[in-house]
């Protein structure tokens, strides 16, 4: 199986136990790396949508 880099935020699903033991099971071909807690300049599409100040639909 081809090397595969998985790039994860840090979501409670992510971090659970059965993905960690799939993660720890499947480290020959696969490597995650997970993104800081708070990443503006890695997520391109962060403040892209209108301000979370604003009401929603206003």
């Amino acid at each position: 199986m081809a090397p595969i880099v998985l790039i994860w935020d840090n979501v409670r699903l992510h971090l659970s136990k059965p993905l960690r033991e799939f993660i720890d099971a499947n480290a020959e071909w696969l490597t995650v790396v997970q993104l800081p807690t708070y990443a503006p300049d890695l997520n391109p599409t962060e403040g892209s949508g209108p301000s979370r100040s604003t009401p929603f639909g206003a």
